[in-house]
């Protein structure tokens, strides 16, 4: 596997796993029918900029990126619902002490998640939507 694909099985295995039967999850690229009026969940992975940050015979880079958890709840149930599954979402990035998860990718790389956050983006579509961002970054040896 490659270092993006490495990413995105560690990403979704940690959603599946923290997440459990919570509510229907939308991954990314996958057939997917929206429950009619019932919270649901998309998962979305965006990697970005990296450079080195050692140099040597096995440079160490650094990429960033987040995950952006696209939360739906029924329009008209009120803000208290998204944010409520919002705050559920967010504890899956989180250890038991409350500091962002890290995660081995590969034999060489790890996942560090920083404090993740909610954005109200409001009504689309019958459903009241809120995001909850966490952002990463991956520090690969190569």
């Amino acid at each position: 596997m490659g270092d993006f694909t490495d990413t995105r099985a560690v990403i979704e295995g940690r959603f599946a796993s923290g997440w459990g039967s919570t509510t229907p999850v939308r991954w990314e690229n996958a057939p997917f029918l929206p429950p009619a009026e019932s919270p649901y969940v998309a998962l979305f992975i965006r990697d970005g900029y990296g450079q080195p940050i050692a140099l040597g015979p096995h440079p160490l880079h650094r990429f960033l990126g987040v995950v952006i958890t696209q939360v739906f709840v029924a329009e008209g149930d009120g803000n208290g619902a998204a944010r409520s599954l919002g705050d559920q979402v967010a504890a899956v990035w989180r250890d038991s002490e409350g500091r962002g998860v890290q995660l081995a990718v590969g034999t060489n790389g790890v996942l560090t998640f920083s404090t993740p956050y909610l954005e109200v983006i409001g009504a689309r579509n019958g459903f009241w939507q809120a995001n909850v961002s966490a952002p990463f970054t991956r520090d690969q040896i190569y």
